[in-house]
């Protein structure tokens, strides 16, 4: 699967890698977390985590530069602890699906408790605290989620240069 990084949630993680021609690799972790009193805390709906392979060329010190890329990785897979996908080395083509992180002060609070999302769309990890939000939703082309600010879509699928001004679009009532 084709996965195009569109947004990152706000807490990281790393673990050592398995070791390479004597070297340890990290790999590293993205999950999502939204700002309390007690500062930034995970508070979890629906835990999950970004696997982030070192093959990726990820740097911990510039993560924002995974936004806009293309990488090779697994659809959702869950357990009784926590979802995950997995992203690999780069990847070339169309994607077949976008990482995006919904966080409520940009798209508005999701109401996760009724219909918010069409069937392409798939939860990572949902991170909540009051009304501030932070989710990580794998979406396929033409998906959509609903707000407490509209409706908003993948209207077509978008290369990797198309997706830094921003992936979804709001729909027209």
């Amino acid at each position: 699967m084709r996965i195009a990084v569109c947004g990152l949630g706000s807490v990281w993680t790393a673990r050592a890698g398995i070791p390479r021609i004597g070297m340890s690799q990290q790999v590293y972790y993205n999950s999502t977390a939204v700002q309390t009193a007690k500062g930034l805390r995970t508070c979890p709906v629906l835990y999950g985590v970004v696997r982030i392979e070192p093959a990726t060329g990820f740097n911990p010190h510039l993560p924002w530069r995974m936004i806009g890329r293309l990488f090779e990785g697994t659809g959702v897979r869950a357990n009784d602890i926590r979802r995950q996908i997995t992203l690999h080395g780069g990847a070339r083509g169309e994607p077949d699906a976008y990482l995006i992180a919904l966080r409520s002060c940009d798209f508005g609070v999701v109401s996760h408790r009724g219909p918010w999302k069409s069937k392409g769309v798939e939860v990572l990890s949902f991170s909540e605290a009051g009304d501030t939000q932070e989710s990580l939703v794998l979406m396929s082309p033409y998906s959509w989620v609903q707000t407490g600010r509209g409706v908003f879509q993948i209207e077509r699928p978008l290369m990797p240069q198309q997706m830094r001004s921003g992936v979804l679009k709001e729909m027209t009532r």
